[in-house]
């Protein structure tokens, strides 16, 4: 399997998708299986349909932070990957393509060697990678509409499109129009770049050419969608941000980014508020407009100052905006204060987790969420303050506590924490634990994830 970087920094983490009923080998490689439908003509009670609605939500929440096996729908049939042990080989794992029917119906399993991912679905065709024994990945695409009254995958008339040593971040950010490709791709010498191909005669060029691209890669939402906009990709490099128009290939700079930092973005509507600096807000409307400043870094340093996080002997240093979600007609921001003690003391300390809220034309008129923050800091409050240093990975999946907001989905603001795991694991990585309904302060726990540190509060 090629381990793929995911977009919110943490480890991937697979659902394994259980399914009922025989199964038989096919032509082409293709594994067809009868699905039970376990429910069908049984009453089920209102604690069964919520933990079913839970079991839902924390699901959609999985997959749109990269820790679950991303699903890929058209029309009414869905496609996704999934992993399973070859029983003839003990220990060996691999790949398998599955297309699921509609309310878990017929399901097809295409056996497909060194399949590596399914990336997505681009008009009629469905996309997916492959790995030689060179570790080169391919990029292949395939028809979704099979023949009249079959509904399979017509895997004999499969395209290649390229092969490069690393498809960089595909899973995520490859983007399909009619006519193109443009995807993130590493050469033999190592060098990122931003690729372009040709969907007509398979031709590959290298977008991101010249210095001031150098080291280009494709945006993302902080909600982990790709950043596009009337059709155009906003790129940035350490230096700058750009917008991609693919077809052309033409690269226009939208702004400069005064630290070598990662700008944070998010989509409403039709534009994208963007943080190029991580301390102001920009509003980019499309075409060849220029984005103009919305929210400026003063506004944050006045609402920060009002909240008084730091009592009367503290005062203000800087601020870092972490992320920019939109739900529905409102932006969210995620924000991190620098304070420090008055008189002239050097000495900096952090308060993270602090989410503000505003219209999307008015941006500037923020309020803060503070029953979320004062949630999160009583948390921190009553967790232990040193982790508990373990051996080996606990049995079931564990966070010392909630500590960072990782997006908003169906009006609750996720919450995740660090995973626990032994001490010999160097990397972190983050799970989803709890969910802050922003409209009436109700904590929803994730079943799955078990929290160690401190004491799980329901808001009065």
């Amino acid at each position: 399997m090629v381990l793929r970087r995911c977009a919110a920094g943490m480890i991937l983490v697979l659902a394994l998708i259980g399914t009922t009923g025989c199964q038989r080998e096919e032509s082409g490689g293709r594994v067809t299986a009868a699905v039970d439908n376990a429910l069908s003509g049984v009453s089920i009670s209102a604690g069964e349909l919520r933990d079913r609605s839970q079991k839902e939500f924390w699901s959609r929440v999985q997959e749109g932070l990269g820790l679950e096996e991303k699903k890929f729908s058209h029309k009414n049939m869905t496609y996704f990957a999934e992993l399973q042990d070859d029983d003839d080989e003990e220990g060996t794992e691999r790949w398998v393509l599955v297309q699921q029917g509609p309310d878990g119906g017929e399901l097809w399993r295409y056996n497909i060697q060194d399949l590596t991912a399914v990336w997505g679905i681009g008009g009629q065709w469905l996309y997916y990678t492959t790995q030689n024994w060179e570790e080169e990945e391919t990029l292949w695409r395939v028809p979704l509409e099979g023949p009249a009254g079959s509904g399979a995958l017509r895997m004999d008339e499969k395209e290649e499109l390229t092969t490069m040593p690393v498809l960089a971040d595909m899973y995520e950010s490859m983007y399909v129009s009619e006519t193109c490709v443009v995807f993130e791709g590493m050469d033999e010498n190592g060098n990122n770049g931003i690729y372009k191909c040709d969907l007509d005669t398979k031709k590959c060029t290298l977008l991101s050419k010249g210095y001031k691209y150098a080291g280009g890669v494709l945006s993302f939402t902080s909600d982990h969608k790709l950043a596009v906009l009337d059709g155009r990709l906003i790129i940035q490099t350490n230096r700058f941000v750009y917008v991609l128009e693919p077809e052309s290939g033409q690269i226009t700079r939208l702004t400069g980014k005064d630290k070598n930092v990662y700008a944070v973005m998010g989509r409403a509507e039709d534009s994208m508020f963007i943080s190029p600096d991580c301390r102001q807000v920009l509003r980019y409307d499309g075409g060849e407009k220029k984005p103009v400043c919305v929210v400026g870094g003063d506004t944050f340093q006045k609402r920060l100052e009002e909240l008084r996080l730091w009592g009367t002997d503290g005062e203000y240093r800087d601020h870092t905006i972490d992320d920019i979600y939109t739900y529905g007609d409102r932006l969210y921001f995620s924000v991190t204060v620098d304070w420090g003690k008055k008189g002239g003391n050097t000495e900096h300390k952090k308060i993270g987790n602090i989410l503000f809220s505003a219209g999307t034309e008015d941006a500037g008129n923020m309020v803060c969420l503070e029953g979320l923050l004062n949630y999160m800091l009583g948390y921190e409050k009553e967790a232990e303050t040193d982790f508990e240093i373990v051996t080996e990975y606990p049995d079931e999946a564990e966070v010392y506590a909630p500590s960072r907001i990782a997006g908003i989905k169906d009006g609750k603001v996720i919450l995740s924490g660090v995973a626990v795991a032994p001490a010999y694991v160097s990397s972190i990585s983050f799970l989803p634990c709890e969910a802050y309904d922003i409209e009436t302060g109700e904590i929803t726990y994730n079943p799955a994830v078990k929290i160690r540190n401190g004491k799980k509060k329901v808001i009065e």
